[in-house]
Formats: C-alpha cells, structure tokens, sequence
C-alpha cells in the first residue's frame, strides 16, 4: 500500500489518531488511521489547513 500523504493540519492529525484508536466521530476506518499514524513523523503544524492561495494572472508587457 502507498504511503499517506504528509498531515496538513493539527486537526487532522488528530482526527486519524482518534481513528486508529476506534473513536473516530466521523467515519474514519480505523484501519486508515493505523495506517496514517504509522507514517506521521510528527512536528508543528498549524491548527488547521491554511486556504490556497490565490493565482495571479501577469499581463502581458505593451
């Protein structure tokens, strides 16, 4: 099976934690989040995910 992606949120990490513990409020498989927390290495993260940024188209020079 692939790795999971990297957590992008506090909250998120500890949605998969409370996943892998068979408390999960939001239907998350408990298998998943095993899966999840065997690859999280851990550290800071922010509270929750930070909205995408914006594209700023150029125009053209002339």
């Amino acid at each position: 099976m692939p790795p999971y992606p990297k957590p992008v949120s506090q909250a998120q990490r500890g949605a998969m934690h409370a996943a892998a513990e068979g408390k999960s409020t939001i239907g998350i498989p408990k298998k998943v989040g095993a899966e999840f927390v065997k690859g999280d290495t851990g550290g800071k993260l922010p509270a929750t995910k930070p909205p995408p940024r914006k594209k700023i188209s150029r125009l053209p020079a002339g």
